[in-house]
Formats: structure tokens, sequence, C-alpha cells
């Protein structure tokens, strides 16, 4: 297996993850986070429950649409799941532009960016080129 198609396969398996993250906290029966025991630590140890606990329910419970069980599993989920759907749009987002504007070759070089199909001497086209490889770069 040359060392090109690992970075592409790795990199798929990846996406893939990504994409189906909400599909399975959609389809995870919240009953089944119900029923196992806590693994928080504090609450273990000194029988309280902290700042995190409840949020793990909490999240699924908004995933598939219980706003009012989510709200009574942990309150912070009005701060947590907005940043954790940013997160994963942003991700998502950055995933889909590394894998259109950039190929790998077969041997061990970095890819190459990707090359837009217009007149190569249109300074539209060259900022454009610009801006999108400084935003793959940052990222």
């Amino acid at each position: 297996m040359r060392v090109g198609s690992r970075k592409i396969e790795w990199r798929s398996i990846k996406d893939i993850g990504i994409i189906i993250t909400p599909l399975v906290l959609f389809f995870l029966p919240i009953e089944w986070l119900q029923g196992e025991r806590s693994v928080c630590l504090i609450k273990n140890i000194f029988g309280v429950e902290c700042w995190g606990c409840g949020i793990t329910r909490a999240i699924v419970s908004t995933v598939q649409f219980e706003f009012t069980e989510a709200y009574r599993y942990n309150k912070l989920i009005v701060i947590v799941f907005p940043l954790l759907v940013y997160v994963w749009g942003k991700t998502l987002i950055l995933s889909f532009l590394k894998t259109c504007f950039t190929h790998t070759t077969p041997s061990s070089s970095p890819p190459k960016p990707f090359r837009l199909p217009l007149h190569q001497d249109s300074p539209a086209t060259n900022w454009l080129r610009g801006k999108i490889q400084s935003f793959l770069s940052k990222h």
C-alpha cells in the first residue's frame, strides 16, 4: 500500500465518522445511557454531581429533539450544544475543503494544491486561489 493512498483512506474514514456521528446519536436509545452506572469520578468518589454530569444524556436528547429532557439532564446544554454544532460544522467544512482543493500523489511528496480550471493570468483567479490556499494553510 502506498503512503498517498493510506492518507486518502484515513481521511475518508475520518470524513465518514464526522458525517455519521449525529446519526448515531439520533438513533442511540437514551434508556441505554440512563441504565449505565456513572463514570464521573467526582460523583463516584464524593457522591455529588459535577457540572458535567448528565451532559452526554443531554446531548443525545437534544439530537433526538427532546429539549425539555435535555435541559433536565444538564442545564449547560444551552451553551454546550451550540458550541458542539459549531465545531462539528467547522470540522465538516474544513474536511470538505481539504478534500476538494488538495490531492495526493503516489510518492511521499506533499500534496499539490488544486488548480482552478480558469484562465491562469486572471487577477481574480490569482486572488481566489491565494485566498483558498491561505485558508487551507491556516487550518
